[in-house]
């Protein structure tokens, strides 16, 4: 099964700035 997490990551689009990604890491 996949958590709740990552479903959200997959639905939603990868930030390409270095702040965004370290936000959802």
């Amino acid at each position: 099964k996949l958590s709740p997490t990552m479903l959200v990551l997959l639905i939603t689009p990868p930030p390409v700035d270095e702040i965004g990604r370290r936000a959802y890491a």
